[in-house]
């Protein structure tokens, strides 16, 4: 619930308002993929992580999303383009 509260829709909002408009469609869709994919891929290997006849983790998995959450934050931070004060057909060129 907080992530959607807080930064979850940001892929959405970048997809529809950074990208060109020939490849809005394209991108979302590939954005939608996407999620749907890493959502299932986390949703099915999750439980095996934290099961203690499996890999035991328990709450130790957090490490391994505080992991993965600092990469992509600093993947985030070079690869997506400030666009504060810019005009639409400034983020846009066509």
């Amino acid at each position: 619930m907080f992530e959607q509260l807080s930064i979850g829709p940001i892929g959405v909002a970048c997809a529809s308002e950074i990208s060109t408009l020939p490849l809005r469609a394209t991108v979302q869709g590939i954005l939608f993929i996407t999620q749907m994919t890493s959502v299932w891929i986390v949703g099915f290997v999750v439980p095996y992580l934290i099961n203690p006849d499996a890999a035991n983790l328990g709450a130790k998995i957090a490490y391994i999303f505080f992991g993965f959450g600092v990469i992509f934050c600093v993947l985030l931070y070079f690869y997506i383009p400030e666009t504060k004060g810019l005009s639409f057909e400034e983020v846009t060129p066509s």
